[in-house]
């Protein structure tokens, strides 16, 4: 059984995928959350979220559409298997709202903090604004 629990957001998910800085880093979370020692959950936003990324790569970078494709044919797989558990929070959209508002961020990420605030849990991501909002109004 997992003893860590974290919520991660989608650059995390990007870099497993792509080499970027602090991928090494985000790899820990996946082999620890795929050796079951980690539970990794996310709101259902996220696989919007990785669409989102995945084609703005398509339309920038020279990766092939197959390539682009495979990795989120893996990522439904991730999800399948629980390595990461996506969790719906449309019932909550006013309160993550409210959140989004008061701490002057995009609502997605509300999401992820309203989710580690619900599930009291650390919220693991590599973007520094939102690193430093996990503390919410």
């Amino acid at each position: 059984m997992a003893s860590k629990e974290y919520v991660i957001d989608c650059n995390v998910l990007v870099k497993w995928f792509f080499e970027e800085k602090d991928s090494s880093k985000a790899e820990l979370f996946y082999k620890e959350a795929k050796n079951g020692k980690l539970k990794l959950h996310s709101p259902n936003i996220l696989e919007l979220e990785f669409l989102g990324v995945l084609t703005k790569l398509g339309r920038s970078k020279d990766i092939e559409n197959r390539f682009l494709e495979n990795y989120f044919d893996y990522f439904i797989e991730l999800c399948e298997n629980k390595i990461i558990n996506l969790v719906s929070l449309k019932n909550k959209r006013n309160e993550i709202l409210k959140m989004s508002l008061a701490n002057k961020i995009r609502y997605f990420d509300a999401e992820y903090l309203y989710l580690s605030k619900m599930l009291n849990i650390e919220l693991i991501t590599f973007d520094k604004d939102l690193k430093k909002k996990q503390i919410t109004k």
